[in-house]
């Protein structure tokens, strides 16, 4: 599993996590320019196996072109519902935290998939 973040994500978390050993991350500037749309991540994670996206884009589901091109590239992704307005050290509690959890979601689900994790780390799945 390699988690790609969002651009909502801070991108010294997914530093972090790299360095730490725990899972292997990128954040989405290492690959697509900053502002890159919904639309150029999901198609960007089509081509690559075992991604994930990580976001707080709690809207990704509302969105209908959005969720249709996200199910049509096969997208797995898990999304931080609760306070947007983390720290960078809280952001990097919650995905430490979930990570055990995210990968039993990896390994049992079918994509395309997307879970929501609270700030409680509760997951439900929302696609």
């Amino acid at each position: 599993m390699i988690l790609l973040l969002d651009e909502n994500m801070p991108a010294k978390v997914a530093d972090a996590l790299s360095a730490l050993g725990t899972v292997t991350a990128h954040h989405v500037t290492r690959f697509l320019p900053r502002g890159a749309t919904d639309l150029e991540i999901f198609e960007f994670l089509r081509r690559q196996e075992d991604w994930i996206l990580v976001t707080q884009d709690r809207r990704i589901t509302k969105r209908p072109q959005e969720l249709a091109a996200l199910r049509d590239a096969r997208v797995g992704a898990f999304v931080f519902t609760g306070k947007a307005d983390r720290s960078l050290e809280q952001s990097m509690q919650l995905v430490l935290d979930s990570l055990p959890q995210m990968r039993r979601h990896v390994a049992q689900a079918t994509r395309p998939f997307v879970f929501g994790i609270s700030d409680r780390r509760r997951f439900e799945r929302l696609v």
